[in-house]
C-alpha cells in the first residue's frame, strides 16, 4: 500500500487564503489524538459539530504507539460531533498516537 505525505496540506490551503468568504472551505478542525486500543474498543474523539455529508476525514499514523498497534490497523468514522475509532483486530493492542483532520465544505 502505497503511504501518502499529506503533512502541511491543510497549513498550504490556508496560507492561501481559501478559507474567506469566497472559499469553498467552511472549516478545518485537526488535533492529534492518542488512542487506547483493544479488541473491539470504541474510541471517540470529540470534534465541533459538522455536516457530515459535506465534510472529509483524514488521518496520518505518526508511527508513535506502546504495544503493537498503529493508527492504520483501526476503523474510521466520522460522526456529526465526533470522530469515531475501532480496532476489530484481536491481534493488535497498544496506544498509537494519530494526526487527524476534518474539512467541512460549503
Amino acid at each position: 500500500m502505497k503511504e501518502l505525505n499529506i503533512t502541511g496540506g491543510i497549513d498550504a490551503i490556508a496560507n492561501k487564503n481559501l478559507i474567506n468568504a469566497d472559499s469553498i472551505i467552511k472549516g478545518v478542525q485537526r488535533g492529534t489524538s492518542l488512542l487506547s486500543l483493544n479488541y473491539d474498543e470504541i474510541t471517540q474523539i470529540s470534534i465541533s459539530s459538522v455536516n457530515v455529508e459535506k465534510s472529509i476525514l483524514l488521518v496520518v499514523d505518526t508511527g508513535e504507539s506502546s504495544g503493537n498497534a498503529s493508527g492504520s490497523d483501526c476503523f474510521f468514522t466520522l460522526n456529526s460531533t465526533y470522530i469515531e475509532v475501532e480496532n476489530t483486530n484481536h491481534k493488535i493492542f497498544g496506544h498509537p498516537t494519530i494526526s487527524w483532520q476534518v474539512i467541512e465544505f460549503y
